[in-house]
């Protein structure tokens, strides 16, 4: 998809009518240089309520104008577009090219009346000389008298085109087929705009289901925004709880978690509360589980700990999910660590040097993590 601007999200949106920002406006086209083939189509109120041709006469042409059903095509378009949307994936990715425009639509109608057209051609001995009178030779008993100028050099050109190659080039909105019809080639397709804002809506629900995300959880306050380059998605005003604050042990030579001894105190979530901001001088510290999140017997090996030497012994360690405020400054704890910082739930597996504790601990607690919904907590 190429979509040239950034797009917030707002949680209190339902995510299948996620807006790319608002509404685009028609853009006047001033660029006098090299032009595309124009895809864009409004179709006024009258025309849809009609979506007929205003034929007279009975000639060929405009006799197969009126037998092709221009509201199937663009039934058709919507409905391959809505097939899109069902199956949009866990990428994002608009999928413009699959994306059935109305000019691909009536490209398709237009495909279908000259290859109507040019299948009669064929039956006679010259089918060039044939499409060249009924066009422009008006003693010819094929000529065309229900057809402007304009298109008549159009059908021409679109006759020739499928009697020669099988395909006709591009759509040009002036052929009879779209009579009645109102064009306004300056418009933007807003049908396009919303296939896309509804695309990438279903394919950010999609991702947010396969990580397990309880959308109705998302506050008001919860944006979203896609890269329009890379399509990365970051959200703002979301309590993600994916970040672990940790301490670099001065004895252990390692980032690794904060707590300390409870020293008789039998109140162990409030020694943990009191270790951690100690320890990293946070001053928002909230329980997220009354009861331990985990419990380990720990070997602890001989060591010097302020100049007096503490022999090899077990270490009953309690371990409790605490909430801190990441505004909170941050300070160490001079006699006990050298640095505090917050990593994510990866990186701090990896921040530790110690191999026991990043498969038999840390990797631990992150599975844990991963089989409760801490969002809700």
């Amino acid at each position: 998809m190429n979509i040239f601007f950034n797009s917030r999200i707002n949680a209190n949106q339902s995510l299948l009518n996620v807006l790319f920002g608002q509404q685009q406006k028609a853009a006047s086209s001033q660029n006098t240089g090299c032009r595309g083939t124009r895809d864009t189509l409004t179709i006024s109120a009258s025309g849809k309520e009609k979506l007929t041709k205003s034929t007279s006469g009975r000639t060929h042409n405009t006799s197969i104008d009126s037998s092709i059903d221009l509201k199937s095509y663009i039934a058709s378009a919507k409905k391959t577009n809505q097939e899109l949307i069902e199956n949009a994936g866990t990428q994002i990715n608009a999928k413009t090219s699959e994306y059935m425009s109305t000019g691909k639509a009536f490209r398709a109608a237009l495909t279908e009346k000259y290859s109507k057209l040019a299948a009669e051609a064929k039956t006679h001995s010259n089918p060039e000389n044939y499409i060249h009178s009924k066009y422009f030779d008006k003693s010819s008993e094929y000529y065309e008298t229900n057809l402007t100028d304009t298109e008549r050099r159009i059908a021409y050109n679109y006759e020739m085109q499928m009697c020669r190659t099988g395909k006709i080039n591009g759509v040009n909105y002036q052929d009879s087929l779209f009579r009645g019809i109102e064009v306004d080639g300056d418009s933007v397709d807003s049908d396009k705009i919303q296939f896309e804002r509804a695309l990438v809506n279903s394919q950010i629900s999609n991702i947010l289901k396969q990580a397990g995300v309880d959308t109705s959880s998302i506050t008001k306050d919860c944006t979203f925004t896609v890269d329009p380059y890379s399509y990365e998605i970051t959200v703002d005003g979301v309590d993600e709880k994916t970040k672990v604050l940790m301490a670099y042990h001065k004895i252990y030579d390692s980032w690794a978690w904060l707590g300390g001894h409870a020293d008789g105190e039998w109140d162990l979530l409030k020694v943990a509360v009191k270790e951690v901001k100690e320890e990293s001088g946070v001053v928002h510290v909230r329980p997220l589980l009354d009861n331990p999140f985990s419990i380990e017997v720990l070997t602890v090996d001989g060591h010097e700990k302020r100049g007096a030497y503490v022999s090899s012994h077990l270490h009953l360690n309690v371990t409790y999910l605490l909430e801190a405020d990441e505004t909170d400054s941050l300070q160490k704890k001079e006699d006990e660590n050298s640095g505090v910082a917050w990593f994510g739930l990866k990186e701090a597996v990896e921040a530790s040097t110690e191999p026991w504790f990043q498969k038999r601990v840390y990797g631990k607690l992150n599975e844990k993590l991963a089989k409760i919904s801490i969002k809700s907590l």
